[in-house]
């Protein structure tokens, strides 16, 4: 009566209790059975289904995604998320029934292992994510690396700065260089040309990671070189830097083609060697082979 006296109901439970801010730099929300009064924002509703439902795709990386992409004070006062802004995550309440109550099924089963301390839940976090994804959202899988790639490299940057795992040296530049190929493959698809990827083993203190790829008319898996290569690749880096002001230093990308190959020099960071940096490389080239004289 005190704080909101007409909006009694928004303390009866069930209710969803959505945080403003984050918890460990992830949105949440949380399902309360019994009244109390809270500061954050709520939503209610008798059927327990559908507020398991929004818990799930709040708790999701795709609500991780879309709104730190989105909400207003991002970067700029505090990494929060307003009630009308989480409002306009989309919509999963009209989504086909069975699978809404599945979804409602295995955040159950999430609740009661939380309510018996079972610690090992990270496999159902991750089946229920993935189910958001890819049943309730349909999303393709590009869509999900693209998702992934956001939350793990430029989010965690944001928050981490010099600590973030996107800075650290690259383990297995394959999977770049795997979707590189097939962004390529699908533009020439009918031509009779193949691009086949090349992976350059380097150290971890190597400053650069080097791929090469080929166009043959046969299509081939992707290979490792075992050739040492970061003597040149040391040498390489230092021509790269480029100041821009007093104690300002850009290091550029570099494409060098020689004949049918092209041979791609990035930083030794993971950042610069996702699947999603992949797709915006692919485009790149592609631009760039068809204005080459």
């Amino acid at each position: 009566k005190i704080f909101r006296p007409t909006k009694e109901s928004l303390y009866k439970s069930p209710y969803l209790l959505v945080k403003e801010g984050q918890k460990e730099k992830d949105f949440c929300a949380t399902i309360i059975k019994f009244d109390s009064y809270h500061t954050g924002y709520s939503l209610t509703t008798k059927d327990i289904w559908k507020l398991n439902c929004l818990c799930a795709i709040i708790n999701s990386s795709f609500a991780k995604y879309y709104l730190a992409l989105t909400t207003s004070s991002w970067g700029i006062e505090m990494e929060r998320s307003q009630a009308n802004e989480t409002l306009l995550l989309p919509s999963i309440l009209t989504t086909d029934k069975e699978k809404l109550q599945k979804l409602s099924t295995l955040v159950e089963n999430l609740i009661c292992k939380k309510k018996e301390f079972f610690n090992d839940i990270k496999s159902l976090n991750f089946e229920i994510n993935n189910y958001i994804l890819e049943s309730i959202l349909q999303l393709t899988e590009k869509d999900c690396i693209n998702i992934n790639d956001v939350i793990t490299c430029s989010i965690d940057l944001f928050d981490n700065k010099d600590r973030s795992k996107a800075l650290l040296p690259v383990l297995d530049a394959s999977p770049y260089t795997k979707m590189l190929c097939s962004e390529i493959n699908d533009f020439i698809a009918n031509q009779d040309l193949f691009a086949n990827g090349i992976v350059y083993t380097v150290n971890r203190n190597t400053p650069l990671v080097l791929i090469k790829l080929s166009f043959s008319n046969k299509k081939t898996e992707i290979q490792k070189s075992t050739t040492s290569i970061d003597k040149e690749l040391k040498q390489i880096d230092k021509k790269l830097w480029q100041e821009k002001g007093g104690n300002i230093y850009f290091r550029k990308k570099l494409n060098y083609y020689d004949g049918n190959d092209i041979y791609i020099i990035r930083p030794n960071q993971r950042r610069f060697w996702t699947q999603s940096m992949a797709m915006e490389d692919a485009s790149e080239l592609i631009i760039e082979i068809l204005n080459k004289d």
